[in-house]
Parts: C-alpha cells; sequence; structure tokens
C-alpha cells in the first residue's frame, strides 16, 4: 500500500509561470534547490517519490493570461507520467 499526496492549486492567483512553480514546490515540499522551470520540474516529476494526486484548480483565471504557459505544463506533465512519473493530473476551471 503507497500514501499518494493529494494537492490542490489555486491558478488565481498566478500570474506567471514563475508562481505556477512555487505554488508546485510548497504544495508537494520539493527541495530548495528546485529550479522553477519546466526543466526541473521534469527531473523531479520523474524521480522516485510518493505518488502525487494534483488538482489545479482556477484555471480559467491563469489561462486568460498564460494559456501557452499552462498547456506547457500539461505536456509536461503528460509525458512525464508516460514516463514513469507517478502523478496524475487535472485542470479544473
Amino acid at each position: 500500500w503507497r500514501r499518494v499526496m493529494k494537492v490542490k492549486i489555486s491558478l488565481f492567483f498566478a500570474f506567471t509561470e514563475k508562481d505556477v512553480h512555487k505554488k508546485l514546490a510548497k504544495a508537494l515540499n520539493f527541495p530548495d534547490y528546485y529550479g522553477n522551470n519546466l526543466d526541473a520540474l521534469w527531473d523531479l516529476l520523474l524521480e522516485p517519490h510518493e505518488p502525487w494526486d494534483i488538482e489545479f484548480t482556477r484555471c480559467k483565471a491563469y489561462t486568460k493570461r498564460n494559456k501557452d504557459s499552462l498547456n506547457r505544463f500539461k505536456e509536461v506533465f503528460s509525458e512525464a507520467k508516460e514516463n514513469g512519473a507517478k502523478v496524475n493530473v487535472s485542470f479544473v476551471d
């Protein structure tokens, strides 16, 4: 039996991609050396860790400002999962 870490992250007050990284790092207790970029996220997703169930909420507010950014996050999570990352992610308006 493995414990799943479930987190909800609101993107309502996320104005930049770096804001999203900061929220992720705080919610999932990323190490201090986390680089706050998609490459660093990819690396952490593929490191051994307990399974993560991440729900991003208030995505509509963020996508109005950063549609391409949110798509890049979705792509990284999807590809990491295909490569064995133990993560389930949902994006809710």
